[in-house]
């Protein structure tokens, strides 16, 4: 559990848990739509995992200057659906070390969609 609480820390402080009202900002949402983030969670758009009181959107699956969601994100959500994994899990993966990247973390490969989707599908099959 501690390991587990460490980790989600680890995101907060490299990349953001964002709130919905903070990705609805950054994605541009109109004050007449403030349920966006919401939204595309529900449609398997955006990675999110409830914490405390609500959702948090991790900020590494945003390109923060373009405004917007990474191409990768439903396709992975997609793939995650059909290995059973939770977007917590997902989000977890994205944080921990694989040698499928030489020991590196694939949040730290999100300009990299096509690699990052192959990964996720090894990585899924083995797990999942």
């Amino acid at each position: 559990v501690r390991a587990t609480e460490l980790a989600w820390q680890a995101v907060e402080s490299e990349f953001g848990l964002l709130s919905s009202s903070e990705v609805d900002t950054l994605l541009g949402a109109r004050n007449a739509n403030r349920a966006y983030a919401a939204d595309l969670r529900k449609r398997g758009e955006l990675l999110a995992a409830l914490r405390k009181n609500g959702y948090v959107f991790p900020g590494f699956q945003f390109d923060h200057e373009a405004g917007a969601v990474r191409d990768w994100v439903a396709p992975l959500l997609v793939l995650a659906e059909r290995y059973e994994w939770s977007a917590g899990g997902v989000i977890l993966w994205m944080m921990a070390p694989t040698t499928y990247f030489d020991g590196g973390r694939p949040a730290v490969h999100v300009d990299d969609a096509q690699r990052l989707l192959d990964v996720a599908n090894r990585a899924c099959g083995i797990e999942g």
